[in-house]
């Protein structure tokens, strides 16, 4: 019996040092838990651009998560951006630029449209391309949908005030809006320059879209795409997560923007 009872003793003093070493053992703060995949939310321009960048990062595809910002129901861990160049105040994270444009079928004869005429168009007031110097036919307006990139930024700039007529076509995205001209003589677009292929785009005015325009920020509609970092106050940055800025943000990935429609640096 006493063999036993030493037995016992010395196993309940294991346990207890068992407990006090757990007990007194640091802890992973619960308020900075590590990412076990990143979240990388992108928008209407920026996703075919983000959707690249994280395919040809050398990480394992397993560590990002891309989502549409609008849909995501839980906070971005990077985020890609379209902001008009003259609002946007992000000197760094620059990795392109883009721009809104006019887009008509491939076999559509009008050469360019001014501003006031595509504000007129999208208001219902010009509904006929006899209007604006083509043959007699409707004009069918199409725009992305309002929660697009597209939408709002031409909602303070080229459509600013302009209240949208009830016949324009809202379609998701430029891509959708594109396909959807190319198929129809008679439609006229707004969309962003990198989707534009393989719809004409009209100059607006005097101001023809191309590079050097959008690059030197002559053109009125450009638009720059930046790539940024979220964290919240006091949260350091996730290793995966600073690994893929500094990919984003790198001169490798300029062949890739400009591979996706978008004009480098």
């Amino acid at each position: 019996a006493i063999p036993t009872a030493a037995s016992a003793f010395v196993r309940a003093a294991l346990l207890l040092v068992i407990i006090t070493v757990a007990v007194f053992l640091p802890r992973p703060s619960p308020a900075n838990p590590p990412i076990e995949a990143v979240r990388v939310c992108s928008t209407s321009i920026t996703q075919p651009l983000a959707a690249a960048i994280v395919n040809h990062y050398s990480a394992p595809p397993s560590a990002f998560d891309l989502v549409n910002a609008l849909d995501s129901q839980l906070p971005c861990h990077v985020r890609f951006m379209a902001r008009l160049v003259r609002e946007s105040n992000v000197t760094h994270g620059t990795v392109g630029y883009d721009a809104i444009v006019a887009v008509v079928h491939p076999a559509n004869p009008l050469r360019r449209i001014t501003q006031d005429q595509v504000r007129g168009v999208f208001a219902g007031t010009i509904k006929n391309w006899s209007e604006l110097g083509g043959s007699p036919r409707a004009i069918v307006a199409k725009l992305p949908d309002d929660a697009s990139d597209e939408a709002q930024l031409l909602a303070t700039t080229l459509l600013s005030g302009v209240k949208i007529a009830p016949g324009v076509e809202r379609l998701p995205s430029s891509s959708d809006v594109v396909r959807a001209i190319s198929s129809g003589r008679g439609s006229i677009g707004l969309v962003a320059l990198s989707q534009a292929d393989p719809a004409k785009v009209l100059p607006l005015g005097d101001s023809v879209p191309n590079p050097l325009t959008i690059a030197d920020h002559s053109y009125p509609l450009s638009v720059v795409i930046v790539v940024i970092m979220v964290t919240s106050p006091g949260d350091a940055p996730d290793a995966k997560a600073a690994g893929l800025i500094k990919y984003a943000r790198s001169p490798e990935v300029q062949s890739i923007v400009v591979d996706k429609g978008l004009v480098g640096l």
